[in-house]
């Protein structure tokens, strides 16, 4: 990017940067994402294993 802010109004029109930035991966758990997720978990999977 080109270090200006940008604003999405729905989570799936940042995806593309964020897969661009950061890769195919999870910002909380670092986890690999392997399907077109539409959602994010803040609870960390080894206090929560059942939400994995």
């Amino acid at each position: 990017m080109d270090g200006q802010t940008k604003q999405y109004s729905e989570y799936q029109q940042a995806r593309p940067d964020l897969i661009e930035r950061l890769g195919e991966y999870c910002s909380f758990c670092e986890g690999r994402i392997a399907a077109n997720l539409a959602v994010e978990h803040i609870l960390p999977k080894s206090l929560h294993p059942q939400l994995a």
